[in-house]
């Protein structure tokens, strides 16, 4: 459960990372129209069972795993593998309450008000973006920490 846990969070601080220094910033070379419409397909395909399995599956994971480390007396591992969890639920919030409103509020404006819903759009969807990869990595450090811990207990 553990390196699952490592796995997950990597999967989705990697997706968060591929959009803060890659597909936003290519997507603001085009025209504004190109760029919600791309924004759009992009949130609808992402609405997948395999990004879910990662994005929500991260949660689940990682709450057994610090299960498993207390119950087998690693507390150093088990606190680790939770601080790591509270920083992913961070990331998890600024997905939740910042990137998905912002995106819906993108979608709505639809390509014929494109360029102004582009611009209210990009700064604070980086923003949140960066939260949740900021968060996102500090979990992912935290559960390689996690797991050097373990591997010490054996």
């Amino acid at each position: 459960m553990l390196l699952l846990s490592l796995v997950s969070v990597g999967l989705v601080a990697g997706v968060y990372f591929a959009f803060q220094v890659a597909v936003i910033p290519g997507l603001a070379r085009t025209p504004a129209g190109t760029y919600a419409e791309a924004m759009d397909r992009i949130n609808e395909s992402i609405e997948n069972p395999v990004f879910f399995a990662a994005f929500f599956g991260a949660l689940v994971v990682m709450a057994v795993a610090a299960a498993q480390q207390w119950r087998r007396g690693n507390r150093g591992a088990a606190l680790f593998v939770l601080v790591a969890l509270g920083l992913y639920v961070v990331g998890f919030g600024a997905t939740i309450v910042g990137d998905i409103p912002l995106n819906e509020q993108l979608a709505a404006a639809g390509t014929g008000h494109a360029e102004a819903a582009v611009a209210r759009f990009q700064t604070p969807w980086l923003a949140w973006n960066v939260v949740r990869t900021l968060a996102s990595a500090a979990s992912l450090l935290c559960l390689g920490r996690a797991l050097v811990l373990h591997g010490r207990s054996h």
